[in-house]
């Protein structure tokens, strides 16, 4: 028969069989317990054959108890549980309520189902002479008029299911799964499910226009003896209705869609036959896709006209534009600040940032530059871009910025114990005298805003001496105006640093040798703008005090090694010269520029595009007169698209070349060295090379594994037989390859890469390292 206005058939009892239904009392008597419940939650009555049900007044508790139970209950119940249990297995996640809003159905409203079912209580039935599923017959029951009768069980009550089937789902990028469909409705295999829950699934369906039509069945299960199981198969059925043949395709709202788009809709268009629903969706996902995939997340087809008279189809797109930008400054407890409460910031500092024109459509890609922006003002503790549409105009993307400031002056101290074995192997304290650091920040000093930052550390924080190393940056943004597209920064530092310089170490699998430090005091100064959204310039002015300095302190004017003698061991006095001066210090001042062109953008937390940096250093004759550039370029190429609304990462391919050159005079400690976590992994720092020129290749492969990200890489590096110039041949000098290649693989976890890589071509001198941050 049919029930509602939605077309719903539910078909019962078995073919030719006069007798009255039994009513779910009735059917309990005769051994079949009548279970009640929810979509959320069903509970098992107790209605035995043949047996007296205690009432709540002669237990003095609910019949629903698990005490008052008979045991077989029990057994049968955990059955039906385990069973449950295992035909929900592969699906664990999700959630009930309301469709799932494809093709423009809406994903809101009431109704349980879904996965929700997974958490209630599974029905416990008994299977007596039930069907396996290679004996399961299905018939329909019908009167002696052939009449297909309603509900199996009887008086519109619950009946149990046992598989849920899609007929007729339109299938093709835009469309749900069948998996998909069915996490959203009430019927779910091995639970209870009645008319009135079955006429809201045929609404769900119908509400999510994958047809013109939706119908639903309900057939007994009979096994191979013929005799009747409680088990039910319950068919979903999406009529597809042709409307009349349409020779146009017209989309008007769509100021920004390119013609390919449109000639791709013309293409799909059946020419023989009027369209059906699903080829109308298939439009209409054609159109939203190409919005969806360029980041205009607020762009979309509104409204369809023209399927039941006329020969055109039209297409009503509405463009999101950005209408109203709003800095919203939040407290502590992450709540808007009252009325007549500002932050230290001026809107003006945070709006200058954002780049989200008013009238301009909206898109994702802008939002997350805002946020990326604003953050790195180091103005804020936490960053927020929240737009929404517009409830009255739908074409309006209101833009909320919600920010909360950090503390704009800080100051902290760190102190630090040294410990080491003593005369006896055990360890102890090296000095009662910490070591540490002092620092001090003050992020928005005066009312354009300046940056001021000071920081110190030393071994000895009572008596630094020498070992004291200091830095002290300040720094005006939008120095020009506070309107200037170029973002126009001065910054100025003063600096003292002592590095081991990688210039004056063993070669692979050689004997250490007494290390050499490079001591930097100096100052630098800096202009930096952008050109465009993806290119930004800076130009600096460094002059610098450099000394070499041995492990004692004291000036290191060559670099040395254990030598065997007639008496012994003894360091080499001839080794390469560390400076310019025989004097062990040097004093020099140059030019400094670095262009960076940044394309990258995020795709499921993965880099994708290309990024290229040029940087060139001229001297000035103070000290020496020199030339020395660096081109990195690299590529992060995306080999396959993630598939539509996951997470995953998607597997990519990076191409990284990097090259360099100097010219004129130029210290050992100033030239290039090949080896390292940024050069050739599996080797140290310097450990292949000291060189004037060189040339390094790297391809790394990353594919995501069970939420993690894979790599294997191979890279080389080579001097091009440039060491032998440099001053003293440190590379021959120490016995370094001068060129080298590695390769290895490694696993990412969040800003962690654990990694193997081996030490040239031979398999067998591998490597493992943690490392943080990437390698490009």
């Amino acid at each position: 028969m049919a029930c509602g206005q939605r077309g719903l058939a539910v078909n019962a009892l078995h073919p030719g069989c006069n007798a009255p239904r039994a009513s779910p009392a009735q059917s309990s008597a005769r051994g079949h317990p009548a279970v009640s419940g929810t979509s959320r939650k069903l509970t098992v009555a107790h209605a035995f054959p043949d047996q007296q049900q205690p009432s709540s007044s002669d237990s003095g508790r609910s019949p629903d108890t698990r005490r008052d139970r008979p045991f077989a209950l029990k057994i049968v119940g955990l059955c039906g549980a385990a069973l449950a249990a295992q035909a929900c297995a592969p699906a664990l996640l999700g959630g009930g309520g309301g469709g799932s809003g494809f093709g423009g159905g809406g994903g809101g409203g009431g109704g349980g189902g879904g996965f929700g079912r997974w958490f209630g209580i599974s029905p416990a039935f008994a299977r007596d002479e039930e069907a396996t599923a290679e004996e399961a017959t299905y018939v329909e029951e019908t009167d002696d008029e052939g009449a297909v009768l309603p509900n199996p069980d009887g008086g519109g009550g619950p009946f149990y299911v046992d598989k849920v089937r899609i007929v007729g789902l339109p299938k093709g990028e835009g469309f749900p799964t069948t998996e998909e469909v069915l996490a959203g409705l009430n019927a779910q295999p091995g639970y209870l499910c009645s008319d009135e829950e079955l006429e809201q699934d045929s609404e769900k369906l119908n509400e999510m226009k994958l047809g013109d039509d939706v119908d639903a069945s309900v057939v007994r299960i009979y096994n191979k003896h013929g005799r009747k199981t409680r088990r039910c198969l319950v068919t979903f059925t999406i009529g597809s209705q042709a409307y009349s043949q349409k020779n146009f395709i017209e989309v008007t709202g769509a100021k920004m869609l390119p013609a390919s788009v449109r000639r791709q809709l013309e293409e799909e268009r059946p020419k023989t036959r009027g369209p059906t629903v699903a080829d109308v969706s298939r439009l209409k996902a054609i159109i939203e896709g190409w919005y969806q995939d360029h980041g205009w997340a607020y762009s979309y087809v509104s409204a369809i006209h023209g399927l039941e008279k006329g020969d055109r189809i039209t297409f009503d797109v509405i463009e999101g534009q950005t209408s109203h930008v709003k800095v919203v400054h939040m407290d502590d407890q992450g709540r808007p600040l009252p009325k007549g409460q500002r932050g230290v910031v001026p809107g003006h500092v945070i709006e200058r940032e954002l780049h989200l024109e008013k009238g301009k459509p909206y898109n994702l890609e802008d939002g997350r530059r805002a946020l990326r922006d604003v953050f790195a003002l180091n103005l804020f503790d936490n960053v927020q871009v929240l737009p929404k549409q517009n409830p009255e105009k739908l074409h309006r993307i209101d833009v909320d910025v919600m920010v909360k400031e950090r503390p704009m002056e800080t100051t902290e101290v760190e102190t630090e114990w040294q410990i080491a074995p003593g005369d006896s192997g055990r360890p102890g304290l090296v000095g009662i005298v910490p070591g540490g650091s002092l620092m001090y920040e003050h992020r928005y000093l005066g009312p354009k805003g300046h940056q001021l930052s000071a920081s110190c550390n030393a071994p000895n924080l009572i008596a630094p001496g020498d070992e004291l190393g200091f830095r002290v940056d300040w720094k005006l943004p939008y120095f020009r105006h506070k309107k200037d597209p170029k973002k126009s920064t001065l910054s100025a530092s003063a600096f003292n640093a002592r590095k081991i310089s990688g210039v004056f170490i063993a070669g692979p699998g050689g004997e250490e040798v007494p290390s050499v430090f490079i001591d930097r005091t100096g100052a630098k100064a800096s202009w930096s703008e952008y050109h465009g959204r993806k290119s930004k310039a800076v130009y600096s002015v460094v002059v610098e005090q450099v000394a070499a300095l041995d492990e004692q302190g004291g000036v290191c004017t060559r670099g040395s090694k254990v030598v065997q003698t007639s008496q012994g061991a003894a360091l080499d006095p001839t080794g390469p010269p560390t400076t310019l001066r025989p004097s062990g210090r040097d004093r020099l001042a140059f030019l400094q520029s670095t262009l960076t062109r940044d394309a990258t953008w995020s795709l499921n937390n993965t880099t994708i595009g290309p990024r290229d940096v040029f940087q060139v250093e001229q001297g000035i004759g103070l000290g020496s007169f020199f030339n020395r550039f660096v081109l990195s370029s690299t590529r992060f190429i995306k080999l396959q698209d993630p598939q539509l609304r996951s997470a995953a990462s998607p597997p990519v391919l990076v191409l990284h070349a990097r090259c360099g050159n100097t010219t004129g005079d130029m210290a050992s400690y100033d030239t290039f060295t090949l080896g390292g976590p940024n050069s050739l992994r599996g080797f140290n720092v310097g450990e292949v090379a000291a060189c004037r020129r060189f040339v390094e290749a790297a391809v790394e492969l990353r594919y995501p594994v069970f939420g993690r990200q894979l790599f294997a890489f191979y890279e080389h590096a080579n001097d091009l037989g440039s060491s032998k110039t440099v001053r003293g041949n440190p590379t021959e000098y120490y016995r370094r390859p001068g060129s080298a290649s590695s390769f290895g693989a490694g696993i990412k976890l969040g800003s962690v890469r654990a990694e193997w890589a081996t030490e040239g071509d031979n398999i067998k001198k591998g490597h493992f390292f943690l490392r943080f941050g990437e390698r490009f």
